[in-house]
Protein backbone atom coordinates (compact mmCIF):
# COMPACT_ATOMS: atom_id res chain seq x y z
CA UNK A 1 0.00 0.00 0.00
CA UNK A 2 1.03 3.07 -1.08
CA UNK A 3 1.02 6.23 1.25
CA UNK A 4 0.58 9.55 -1.30
CA UNK A 5 2.15 12.12 0.41
CA UNK A 6 0.79 15.80 -0.67
CA UNK A 7 3.67 18.84 -0.76
CA UNK A 8 3.35 21.46 1.12
CA UNK A 9 2.39 24.72 -0.82
CA UNK A 10 5.26 26.93 -1.49
CA UNK A 11 5.54 30.30 0.55
CA UNK A 12 4.78 32.75 -2.29
CA UNK A 13 5.97 36.51 -0.66
CA UNK A 14 4.83 38.85 -3.81
CA UNK A 15 1.23 37.45 -4.59
CA UNK A 16 0.84 38.36 -0.79
CA UNK A 17 1.95 41.61 -0.87
CA UNK A 18 -0.08 42.14 -3.93
CA UNK A 19 -3.52 41.15 -2.35
CA UNK A 20 -2.86 43.41 0.62
CA UNK A 21 -2.16 46.09 -1.67
CA UNK A 22 -5.20 45.27 -3.39
CA UNK A 23 -7.14 44.33 -0.24
CA UNK A 24 -6.05 48.03 1.34
CA UNK A 25 -7.02 49.85 -1.98
CA UNK A 26 -10.53 48.64 -1.67
CA UNK A 27 -11.03 49.15 1.80
CA UNK A 28 -9.89 52.75 0.92
CA UNK A 29 -12.44 53.37 -2.23
CA UNK A 30 -15.12 51.67 -0.51
CA UNK A 31 -14.52 54.35 2.65
CA UNK A 32 -14.08 57.11 0.14
CA UNK A 33 -17.55 56.55 -1.69
CA UNK A 34 -19.20 55.78 1.44
CA UNK A 35 -17.52 59.50 2.72
CA UNK A 36 -18.80 60.86 -0.59
CA UNK A 37 -22.64 59.75 -0.44
CA UNK A 38 -23.10 59.63 2.75
CA UNK A 39 -21.01 61.69 5.06
CA UNK A 40 -19.93 64.57 2.44
CA UNK A 41 -22.49 66.91 2.41
CA UNK A 42 -22.85 67.44 6.12
CA UNK A 43 -19.05 67.99 6.84
CA UNK A 44 -18.97 70.10 3.79
CA UNK A 45 -22.12 72.13 4.73
CA UNK A 46 -20.27 73.04 8.16
CA UNK A 47 -16.53 73.42 6.10
CA UNK A 48 -18.85 75.83 3.95
CA UNK A 49 -20.89 77.93 6.36
CA UNK A 50 -17.77 78.25 8.65
CA UNK A 51 -15.35 79.43 5.90
CA UNK A 52 -18.25 81.68 4.21
CA UNK A 53 -16.59 85.18 3.18
CA UNK A 54 -17.90 88.06 5.66
CA UNK A 55 -19.17 89.50 2.33
CA UNK A 56 -21.71 86.98 1.99
CA UNK A 57 -22.87 87.30 5.09
CA UNK A 58 -23.29 91.08 5.02
CA UNK A 59 -25.06 90.82 1.57
CA UNK A 60 -27.50 88.37 2.89
CA UNK A 61 -27.89 90.60 5.83
CA UNK A 62 -28.72 93.55 3.25
CA UNK A 63 -31.17 91.40 1.57
CA UNK A 64 -33.29 90.11 4.51
CA UNK A 65 -33.35 93.66 5.98
CA UNK A 66 -34.68 94.98 2.63
CA UNK A 67 -36.99 92.65 2.20
CA UNK A 68 -38.66 92.94 5.74
CA UNK A 69 -37.20 89.53 7.41
CA UNK A 70 -36.26 90.96 10.09
CA UNK A 71 -35.08 87.49 12.62
CA UNK A 72 -32.62 86.35 9.61
CA UNK A 73 -31.44 89.78 8.96
CA UNK A 74 -30.06 89.86 12.67
CA UNK A 75 -28.64 86.15 12.02
CA UNK A 76 -26.69 86.97 9.12
CA UNK A 77 -25.21 90.49 10.53
CA UNK A 78 -24.34 88.95 13.97
CA UNK A 79 -22.38 86.23 11.56
CA UNK A 80 -20.88 89.10 10.12
CA UNK A 81 -19.79 90.91 12.73
CA UNK A 82 -18.45 87.61 14.46
CA UNK A 83 -15.69 87.42 11.73
CA UNK A 84 -15.45 91.41 12.10
CA UNK A 85 -16.28 93.14 15.18
CA UNK A 86 -15.25 96.57 14.68
CA UNK A 87 -17.24 97.34 11.55
CA UNK A 88 -19.66 100.36 11.92
CA UNK A 89 -21.65 99.96 8.59
CA UNK A 90 -22.66 96.11 10.10
CA UNK A 91 -23.49 97.15 13.29
CA UNK A 92 -25.56 99.97 12.02
CA UNK A 93 -27.19 97.31 10.08
CA UNK A 94 -27.77 95.11 13.08
CA UNK A 95 -29.33 97.99 15.09
CA UNK A 96 -31.61 98.72 12.08
CA UNK A 97 -32.85 94.89 12.08
CA UNK A 98 -33.34 95.58 15.88
CA UNK A 99 -35.26 98.83 15.53
CA UNK A 100 -37.40 97.23 13.16
CA UNK A 101 -38.03 93.86 15.43
CA UNK A 102 -38.41 96.56 17.96
CA UNK A 103 -36.01 95.56 20.48
CA UNK A 104 -35.16 99.73 21.28
CA UNK A 105 -32.30 98.98 23.83
CA UNK A 106 -30.61 96.41 21.06
CA UNK A 107 -30.86 99.03 18.68
CA UNK A 108 -29.24 101.78 20.84
CA UNK A 109 -26.81 99.53 21.90
CA UNK A 110 -25.41 98.82 18.34
CA UNK A 111 -25.93 102.25 17.17
CA UNK A 112 -23.75 103.70 19.85
CA UNK A 113 -21.72 101.21 18.99
CA UNK A 114 -21.17 102.05 15.69
CA UNK A 115 -21.07 105.70 16.71
CA UNK A 116 -18.20 104.91 18.77
CA UNK A 117 -16.30 103.11 15.94
CA UNK A 118 -16.76 105.73 13.18
CA UNK A 119 -18.15 109.14 14.92
CA UNK A 120 -18.02 110.77 11.36
CA UNK A 121 -20.91 108.25 10.16
CA UNK A 122 -23.73 110.75 9.77
CA UNK A 123 -26.57 107.86 9.68
CA UNK A 124 -26.28 106.55 12.86
CA UNK A 125 -26.80 110.31 14.56
CA UNK A 126 -30.24 110.16 12.40
CA UNK A 127 -31.36 107.21 13.25
CA UNK A 128 -30.84 107.49 17.22
CA UNK A 129 -32.36 110.81 16.75
CA UNK A 130 -35.62 109.12 15.24
CA UNK A 131 -35.78 106.66 17.91
CA UNK A 132 -35.47 108.91 20.73
CA UNK A 133 -38.33 111.20 18.82
CA UNK A 134 -40.65 108.60 18.67
CA UNK A 135 -40.45 108.21 22.33
CA UNK A 136 -41.18 112.03 23.01
CA UNK A 137 -37.42 112.49 24.26
CA UNK A 138 -37.07 115.61 22.39
CA UNK A 139 -34.22 117.01 24.08
CA UNK A 140 -32.18 114.09 23.50
CA UNK A 141 -33.05 113.99 19.91
CA UNK A 142 -31.67 117.37 19.94
CA UNK A 143 -28.54 116.73 21.74
CA UNK A 144 -27.66 113.66 19.34
CA UNK A 145 -28.10 115.45 16.50
CA UNK A 146 -26.28 118.48 17.06
CA UNK A 147 -23.79 116.00 17.46
CA UNK A 148 -23.63 115.23 13.75
CA UNK A 149 -21.14 115.62 11.51
CA UNK A 150 -21.53 117.19 8.11
CA UNK A 151 -19.39 115.75 5.49
CA UNK A 152 -21.18 115.81 2.39
CA UNK A 153 -24.56 117.76 0.58
CA UNK A 154 -26.77 114.65 2.01
CA UNK A 155 -25.34 115.16 5.33
CA UNK A 156 -27.07 118.61 5.47
CA UNK A 157 -30.72 117.20 4.19
CA UNK A 158 -31.07 114.51 6.68
CA UNK A 159 -30.49 117.05 9.73
CA UNK A 160 -32.87 119.72 7.95
CA UNK A 161 -35.38 116.58 8.13
CA UNK A 162 -34.86 116.10 11.68
CA UNK A 163 -34.82 119.40 12.84
CA UNK A 164 -38.07 119.90 10.95
CA UNK A 165 -40.22 116.51 12.71
CA UNK A 166 -38.26 118.50 16.13
CA UNK A 167 -40.23 121.74 15.39
CA UNK A 168 -43.09 119.88 14.09
CA UNK A 169 -43.71 118.74 18.24
CA UNK A 170 -42.34 121.84 19.77
CA UNK A 171 -45.14 123.77 21.15
CA UNK A 172 -43.07 126.55 21.89
CA UNK A 173 -43.19 128.89 18.63
CA UNK A 174 -39.67 130.67 19.48
CA UNK A 175 -38.33 127.21 19.52
CA UNK A 176 -40.11 126.26 15.93
CA UNK A 177 -38.92 128.98 14.94
CA UNK A 178 -35.25 128.03 15.99
CA UNK A 179 -35.67 124.75 14.48
CA UNK A 180 -36.88 125.94 10.91
CA UNK A 181 -34.42 129.00 10.41
CA UNK A 182 -31.82 126.14 10.88
CA UNK A 183 -33.08 122.97 9.14
CA UNK A 184 -33.83 125.93 6.17
CA UNK A 185 -29.44 127.09 6.77
CA UNK A 186 -29.08 123.37 6.11
CA UNK A 187 -31.58 122.85 3.31
CA UNK A 188 -30.36 125.77 1.00
CA UNK A 189 -26.93 124.24 1.17
CA UNK A 190 -28.09 120.88 -0.14
CA UNK A 191 -30.82 122.37 -2.81
CA UNK A 192 -31.97 125.96 -3.26
CA UNK A 193 -35.26 124.42 -4.81
CA UNK A 194 -35.84 122.21 -1.00
CA UNK A 195 -34.92 125.59 0.77
CA UNK A 196 -37.79 127.95 -1.21
CA UNK A 197 -40.68 124.58 -1.02
CA UNK A 198 -39.61 124.70 2.80
CA UNK A 199 -39.67 128.60 3.68
CA UNK A 200 -43.65 129.19 3.74
CA UNK A 201 -43.89 126.95 6.77
CA UNK A 202 -41.33 128.77 8.50
CA UNK A 203 -42.83 132.62 7.78
CA UNK A 204 -46.18 130.74 8.63
CA UNK A 205 -44.42 130.29 12.24
CA UNK A 206 -43.41 133.67 12.30
CA UNK A 207 -46.74 135.27 11.02
CA UNK A 208 -48.17 133.02 13.77
CA UNK A 209 -45.39 134.28 16.98
CA UNK A 210 -45.75 137.83 15.79
CA UNK A 211 -49.88 137.66 16.16
CA UNK A 212 -49.29 136.15 19.36
CA UNK A 213 -47.15 139.33 20.55
CA UNK A 214 -50.17 141.53 19.09
CA UNK A 215 -52.57 139.40 21.02
CA UNK A 216 -50.72 140.07 24.53
CA UNK A 217 -49.80 143.84 23.02
CA UNK A 218 -46.06 143.21 22.88
CA UNK A 219 -45.90 145.10 20.14
CA UNK A 220 -42.06 145.89 20.23
CA UNK A 221 -41.32 142.38 19.82
CA UNK A 222 -44.11 141.42 17.28
CA UNK A 223 -42.08 144.34 15.28
CA UNK A 224 -39.03 142.42 15.74
CA UNK A 225 -40.43 139.37 14.27
CA UNK A 226 -41.97 140.97 11.36
CA UNK A 227 -38.50 142.19 10.53
CA UNK A 228 -36.69 139.02 10.90
CA UNK A 229 -39.44 137.94 8.69
CA UNK A 230 -38.78 140.84 5.78
CA UNK A 231 -34.90 139.09 5.55
CA UNK A 232 -36.64 135.87 4.24
CA UNK A 233 -39.56 137.61 2.30
CA UNK A 234 -40.27 141.21 1.89
CA UNK A 235 -43.45 141.08 0.70
CA UNK A 236 -46.71 143.72 0.17
CA UNK A 237 -48.12 141.94 3.55
CA UNK A 238 -45.07 141.47 6.01
CA UNK A 239 -44.91 145.32 5.09
CA UNK A 240 -48.26 145.78 5.45
CA UNK A 241 -48.48 144.23 9.21
CA UNK A 242 -45.40 146.58 9.95
CA UNK A 243 -46.89 149.55 9.92
CA UNK A 244 -49.71 148.17 11.77
CA UNK A 245 -47.33 147.25 14.47
CA UNK A 246 -45.69 150.31 14.67
CA UNK A 247 -49.12 152.99 14.65
CA UNK A 248 -47.97 153.56 18.33
CA UNK A 249 -44.92 153.45 18.37
CA UNK A 250 -43.29 155.55 15.37
CA UNK A 251 -45.57 157.44 12.67
CA UNK A 252 -42.80 157.73 10.55
CA UNK A 253 -42.15 154.09 10.58
CA UNK A 254 -45.56 153.20 9.45
CA UNK A 255 -45.52 155.69 6.72
CA UNK A 256 -42.20 153.99 5.51
CA UNK A 257 -43.60 150.56 5.52
CA UNK A 258 -47.28 151.67 4.02
CA UNK A 259 -45.29 153.03 1.11
CA UNK A 260 -43.00 150.11 0.63
CA UNK A 261 -46.32 147.75 0.80
CA UNK A 262 -47.78 150.08 -2.11
CA UNK A 263 -44.31 149.44 -3.88
CA UNK A 264 -44.50 145.55 -3.45
CA UNK A 265 -48.52 145.51 -4.05
CA UNK A 266 -48.72 143.15 -7.33
CA UNK A 267 -52.36 141.40 -6.91
CA UNK A 268 -55.51 143.39 -7.05
CA UNK A 269 -55.67 141.57 -3.69
CA UNK A 270 -53.01 143.23 -2.67
CA UNK A 271 -53.34 146.42 -3.64
CA UNK A 272 -57.04 146.30 -2.27
CA UNK A 273 -55.66 145.50 1.00
CA UNK A 274 -53.25 147.68 1.11
CA UNK A 275 -55.54 150.68 0.45
CA UNK A 276 -57.74 149.52 3.02
CA UNK A 277 -55.14 149.99 5.24
CA UNK A 278 -54.24 153.04 4.28
CA UNK A 279 -57.56 154.09 5.69
CA UNK A 280 -57.89 152.62 8.59
CA UNK A 281 -53.95 154.42 9.75
CA UNK A 282 -55.31 157.68 8.33
CA UNK A 283 -58.58 157.41 10.86
CA UNK A 284 -56.66 155.89 13.68
CA UNK A 285 -53.73 158.94 13.88
CA UNK A 286 -56.96 161.36 13.40
CA UNK A 287 -58.27 159.92 16.21
CA UNK A 288 -55.27 160.05 18.19
CA UNK A 289 -54.79 163.83 16.95
CA UNK A 290 -51.98 163.62 15.43
CA UNK A 291 -52.53 165.51 12.68
CA UNK A 292 -49.58 165.73 11.20
CA UNK A 293 -49.36 161.60 10.90
CA UNK A 294 -53.04 161.91 9.57
CA UNK A 295 -52.21 164.77 7.28
CA UNK A 296 -49.67 162.48 5.68
CA UNK A 297 -51.14 159.44 4.92
CA UNK A 298 -54.12 162.01 3.52
CA UNK A 299 -51.51 163.25 0.95
CA UNK A 300 -49.75 160.02 0.10
CA UNK A 301 -53.29 158.57 -0.26
CA UNK A 302 -54.38 161.55 -2.76
CA UNK A 303 -51.49 160.66 -4.61
CA UNK A 304 -52.14 157.20 -4.89
CA UNK A 305 -55.38 157.83 -6.30
CA UNK A 306 -54.61 160.63 -8.70
CA UNK A 307 -51.72 158.08 -10.48
CA UNK A 308 -53.69 154.91 -10.10
CA UNK A 309 -50.93 153.12 -8.45
CA UNK A 310 -53.05 151.15 -6.21
CA UNK A 311 -55.89 150.16 -9.16
CA UNK A 312 -55.18 148.82 -12.15
CA UNK A 313 -56.55 151.25 -15.22
CA UNK A 314 -59.40 149.03 -16.10
CA UNK A 315 -60.90 148.98 -11.81
CA UNK A 316 -61.15 153.28 -12.26
CA UNK A 317 -64.06 153.58 -14.24
CA UNK A 318 -66.96 153.50 -11.81
CA UNK A 319 -66.28 156.44 -8.97
CA UNK A 320 -68.44 156.21 -5.64
CA UNK A 321 -70.37 159.72 -4.53
CA UNK A 322 -72.15 160.85 -1.37
CA UNK A 323 -71.04 157.44 0.56
CA UNK A 324 -72.84 157.45 3.99
CA UNK A 325 -72.94 154.26 6.56
CA UNK A 326 -75.20 154.07 9.48
CA UNK A 327 -77.19 151.30 11.66
CA UNK A 328 -80.47 150.48 11.59
CA UNK A 329 -82.19 149.70 14.64
CA UNK A 330 -85.39 147.49 14.61
CA UNK A 331 -86.73 145.31 16.74
CA UNK A 332 -83.85 145.71 19.17
CA UNK A 333 -81.39 144.37 16.79
CA UNK A 334 -79.23 146.37 14.58
CA UNK A 335 -78.15 146.17 10.68
CA UNK A 336 -75.48 147.83 9.62
CA UNK A 337 -76.32 149.75 6.16
CA UNK A 338 -73.93 151.40 3.88
CA UNK A 339 -75.79 153.94 1.28
CA UNK A 340 -73.77 155.37 -2.32
CA UNK A 341 -73.89 156.31 -5.69
CA UNK A 342 -72.01 154.99 -8.62
CA UNK A 343 -70.74 157.30 -11.36
CA UNK A 344 -69.56 156.43 -14.43
CA UNK A 345 -66.22 158.39 -15.06
CA UNK A 346 -65.19 156.78 -18.04
CA UNK A 347 -65.53 157.76 -21.72
CA UNK A 348 -67.29 154.00 -22.63
CA UNK A 349 -70.90 153.19 -21.43
CA UNK A 350 -71.08 150.20 -18.58
CA UNK A 351 -73.06 147.46 -18.92
CA UNK A 352 -72.41 145.23 -15.78
CA UNK A 353 -71.41 146.57 -12.64
CA UNK A 354 -72.05 144.76 -8.93
CA UNK A 355 -71.20 146.40 -5.30
CA UNK A 356 -70.18 144.78 -2.38
CA UNK A 357 -70.35 145.60 1.12
CA UNK A 358 -68.11 143.90 4.17
CA UNK A 359 -68.62 144.31 7.76
CA UNK A 360 -65.35 143.25 9.71
CA UNK A 361 -65.76 142.36 13.47
CA UNK A 362 -62.22 142.83 15.06
CA UNK A 363 -60.26 142.14 18.40
CA UNK A 364 -57.62 144.56 16.61
CA UNK A 365 -56.66 145.86 13.08
CA UNK A 366 -54.87 142.36 12.65
CA UNK A 367 -57.25 140.47 14.21
CA UNK A 368 -60.92 139.51 11.96
CA UNK A 369 -62.98 137.56 14.56
CA UNK A 370 -66.35 137.11 12.13
CA UNK A 371 -66.71 138.62 8.36
CA UNK A 372 -69.68 139.43 6.77
CA UNK A 373 -70.89 140.58 3.28
CA UNK A 374 -73.91 140.78 1.33
CA UNK A 375 -73.41 142.32 -2.74
CA UNK A 376 -75.91 143.43 -5.00
CA UNK A 377 -75.71 144.15 -8.68
CA UNK A 378 -76.02 147.83 -9.89
CA UNK A 379 -79.45 148.93 -11.18
CA UNK A 380 -79.66 151.80 -13.54
CA UNK A 381 -77.62 150.01 -16.13
CA UNK A 382 -76.35 150.60 -18.23
CA UNK A 383 -74.49 153.47 -17.19
CA UNK A 384 -73.40 156.28 -20.00
CA UNK A 385 -70.48 158.70 -19.81
CA UNK A 386 -70.57 160.71 -16.95
CA UNK A 387 -73.97 158.99 -15.76
CA UNK A 388 -74.65 158.70 -12.26
CA UNK A 389 -76.93 156.19 -10.55
CA UNK A 390 -79.96 157.11 -8.05
CA UNK A 391 -78.63 156.39 -4.42
CA UNK A 392 -78.21 152.85 -3.64
CA UNK A 393 -78.36 151.03 -0.13
CA UNK A 394 -76.54 148.17 0.91
CA UNK A 395 -77.61 146.44 4.17
CA UNK A 396 -76.00 143.54 5.44
CA UNK A 397 -79.11 141.48 7.30
CA UNK A 398 -77.69 140.20 10.02
CA UNK A 399 -77.96 141.23 13.37
CA UNK A 400 -74.61 141.96 15.09
CA UNK A 401 -74.31 142.64 18.47
CA UNK A 402 -73.56 145.81 20.44
CA UNK A 403 -70.47 144.67 21.72
CA UNK A 404 -69.26 143.84 18.53
CA UNK A 405 -69.98 147.59 17.45
CA UNK A 406 -67.73 148.85 19.17
CA UNK A 407 -64.93 147.34 16.66
CA UNK A 408 -65.57 146.93 13.91
CA UNK A 409 -64.55 147.70 9.58
CA UNK A 410 -66.74 148.28 6.68
CA UNK A 411 -65.47 147.92 3.05
CA UNK A 412 -67.68 148.68 0.17
CA UNK A 413 -66.11 147.70 -3.04
CA UNK A 414 -67.46 147.33 -6.75
CA UNK A 415 -66.27 145.37 -9.67
CA UNK A 416 -66.81 144.79 -13.49
CA UNK A 417 -66.86 141.55 -13.51
CA UNK A 418 -67.34 139.62 -9.96
CA UNK A 419 -63.72 138.75 -9.25
CA UNK A 420 -61.86 141.82 -8.75
CA UNK A 421 -62.63 144.21 -6.86
CA UNK A 422 -61.79 148.04 -6.16
CA UNK A 423 -61.78 149.05 -2.50
CA UNK A 424 -63.87 152.48 -2.52
CA UNK A 425 -64.49 153.52 1.38
CA UNK A 426 -63.83 152.23 4.12
CA UNK A 427 -65.81 152.89 7.55
CA UNK A 428 -63.82 151.87 11.06
CA UNK A 429 -64.94 152.17 14.48
CA UNK A 430 -62.83 150.93 17.30
CA UNK A 431 -63.60 150.79 21.43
Amino acid sequence: MSIIIKKKAKYNKKKIIQRIIALAFIYFLSFFLLYAFFGERNIDTKNTESSKPIVTYANDGEKFLAEGQYPKAVEYFIQALSKNPDDAILLNRLAQSYYKLNQIDKAKFYYYKSIELAPQYSDNYVQVSTIYIDAQDYLTAENIIDLMPLKNKNDFLAKGKILLKLAKFEDSLEEKIIYYSTALNFFKKYDKNLYLSNLPKFINTYFELAQYYIDTNNTNEAVKIYKNITKYQDSCIVNNKLAFAYKDISSDMVLWHIKKAVNLAQTQDEKRMTKKNLIYLRNHFEKKSDTQSSLAIKDFMATLDASKILVDEKYTKLAVLDDKFDYIFEKDEIYPEVTFTVKNQSQEKINYAIAKAEIFATKNPLRILESIQTTVILRDLPLKPEAQTEPITLRINKNISATKIKNYTVALSISLDGENWLLYRLFTEEE
